[in-house]
This record gives C-alpha cells, structure tokens and sequence, in this order.
C-alpha cells in the first residue's frame, strides 16, 4: 500500500513539474519585440494600384505606387508589441518629400498591414 502512495506523490509532483517545463517552452518562442519588415513586400489599393515596398537589411528603402512618387531614402525600425512597429522613413530628397512614420502590423510571417494614417494596405512579402 506505500508503494502506492508513494507512486501518486511521485505523478502529483511530476506532472506540475512537466507543465511548468512546457509553459516556458512555448512562452520563450513568443517575441517580445516584431522584426523589421526586411525584404520586398507587394499588395492592391482599394482602386487596383499595385504598390511594393522594399526595406533591405542595410537600410536602403523604396516605396512605388502610390498616389504620389515614388519614395526613396534610408529605414529605421521602432518596435511596439511582438506584432507591431513603426518603420521610420528619410526619403533621400528632403526637399520634394518629409519624413513619414508607416505603421506595421504583423497579419502572418508573409503578410503585413501597412499603413500611414491616410490609407491602409496589405502586403505580402515576394520570395
């Protein structure tokens, strides 16, 4: 009969145990912070205009097919939860366009909302 016992103070003891080992497991591949959208990323406005984004890993940035031209400069990246992000753009040419704030949400690993507070988008990225 302490055989018994003791089995189930051995289970009670050790199941908290593994459910505790498997909760920091999944809780470690949970980011803490969204990564930048590196790399080339394409979608439809609502009127059909096809727009692409590029942020390379170097900081070069290009942004074609909106309303207005294209826009060409330098990224950086502002992290605001696991799934959001504020890319900081300087166009090249300070004098024809200013500085833009884009915000960035995560929708899925290939698939980002885009966004400047006028319009919304949503892109994929292009392998």
């Amino acid at each position: 009969m302490s055989a018994m016992f003791s089995w189930r103070r051995f289970t009670c003891v050790l199941c908290p145990v593994i459910l505790v080992m498997i909760a920091a497991a999944v809780y470690a591949t949970v980011p803490t912070f969204a990564d930048p959208p590196v790399g080339s990323w394409t979608g439809k406005l609502d009127d059909g205009t096809v727009v692409t984004l590029t942020a390379m890993a170097d900081g070069v940035f290009h942004l074609e097919g909106r309303s207005t031209a294209a826009v060409v400069g330098t990224w950086t990246w502002s992290s605001a939860s696991p799934v959001t992000g504020i890319l900081w753009v300087e166009p090249l040419d300070a004098s024809k366009q200013a500085p833009t704030a884009f915000n960035v949400t995560w929708l899925a690993p290939d698939r980002i909302e885009f966004s400047d507070g006028h319009w919304v988008i949503v892109l994929r990225h292009m392998l």
